[in-house]
C-alpha cells in the first residue's frame, strides 16, 4: 500500500488555515484510483445497509412535520425541547445519510427510547396527548422500518410493556399508512 504515504503526506502537511490547492496537490490520479477499489472491497466485504430512499423521505417529512405539531402543542416546555431536538438530530442524519448511513438514525432511536426509559416524565401521557402520543409512534414507526434494513434493534422487556407497539410491527405500520394522505 504504497499509495498511503500520498494520504499520509496531504493529511500530515495540511495546514486549516491554507487554500484547497495546497492540500490537493498531494492527491494525483492513482491515489484517487486506489482510494476507489479499496473502497470497492470495503463495499463488497463490508456491506453497509441502504434504506429506501422512499423510507428516508417518509421519515425526514413526518419528522418536520411532528416539529411543527408540537411546537404548538399542550407540553411542558422541557419535553417540547426534547422531542424537537431528537427530531432534528434525525432530520440531521437523513441528510447526512450518504455519510454516515443508517447508524446515526438507529443510534438516535435508541437514545430517545432509552431516556423514556430513565425518564418516565417523557412517556407519560402519551396515551392522553395527541402529541406525545404521534411523536412516540413516529420513533416507533422510525426503529421499525430501520430495523428492516439494518437488523433488529434490541428491545428490553421494560421498553416493551412502556412501548407495546414495537412488539406488534404491523400496528405501526398501518397506522402511518392510514394518516398519509
Amino acid at each position: 500500500m504504497s499509495w498511503t504515504k500520498f494520504l499520509e503526506s496531504a493529511f500530515s502537511n495540511c495546514n486549516l488555515s491554507s487554500n484547497w490547492n495546497e492540500f490537493i496537490k498531494h492527491i494525483n490520479e492513482p491515489v484517487l484510483d486506489y482510494l476507489h477499489m479499496t473502497s470497492g472491497m470495503l463495499s463488497t466485504n463490508c456491506p453497509q445497509p441502504v434504506l429506501p430512499r422512499n423510507d428516508l423521505e417518509n421519515i425526514f417529512s413526518g419528522a418536520k412535520d411532528l416539529i411543527e405539531e408540537i411546537t404548538i402543542a399542550k407540553l411542558p416546555d422541557n419535553i417540547k425541547r426534547y422531542f424537537i431536538l431528537q427530531l432534528r438530530k434525525i432530520i440531521a442524519a437523513i441528510e447526512e445519510y450518504k455519510i454516515t448511513g443508517a447508524a446515526e438514525v438507529v443510534d438516535i432511536v435508541q437514545a430517545t427510547f432509552g431516556k423514556a426509559v430513565l425518564s418516565n416524565d417523557i412517556i407519560d401521557g402519551k396515551a392522553t396527548n395527541e402529541a406525545m402520543g404521534n411523536f412516540w409512534k413516529f420513533m416507533a414507526n422510525t426503529a421499525l422500518v430501520v430495523s428492516t434494513v439494518v437488523g433488529l434493534i434490541q428491545i428490553a422487556d421494560y421498553t416493551k410493556k412502556a412501548f407495546p407497539e414495537l412488539a406488534s410491527p404491523k400496528e405501526i405500520i398501518i397506522t402511518s399508512e392510514e394518516n398519509k394522505p
